[in-house]
């Protein structure tokens, strides 16, 4: 091995190892809206929301509708639906369903 083979196998392996070593960053792909809504529960139910489920928006008419199961980390949950982008969301709490 020359010693220009050796020094690019040297650089190669550094470059390999520097970028393994990387911190990876991660990003949020969560709504806007969800954001909105975290403030919105805890100011108003006293919820840490620890996670959402079924997430769903759609137009109806001309305006845009989000709705939205919360948890909360002291495990009750929340319905939360809002129509337009700008207006309140409407959090209702989730009870047993008996059909």
């Amino acid at each position: 091995m020359t010693n220009l083979s050796k020094l690019m196998a040297v650089a190669t392996s550094a470059a390999l190892m520097a970028f393994s070593s990387a911190p990876v960053s991660a990003q949020n792909t969560d709504p806007i809206w969800l954001d909105h809504l975290k403030v919105q529960i805890y100011q108003d139910k006293g919820c840490d929301a620890n996670y959402f489920l079924n997430l769903h928006e759609y137009v109806l008419g001309n305006d845009k509708v989000y709705e939205v199961k919360v948890q909360c980390v002291d495990g009750r949950q929340f319905d939360a639906t809002r129509t337009g982008e700008f207006s309140d969301f409407v959090i209702r709490a989730c009870q047993p369903v008996v059909c």
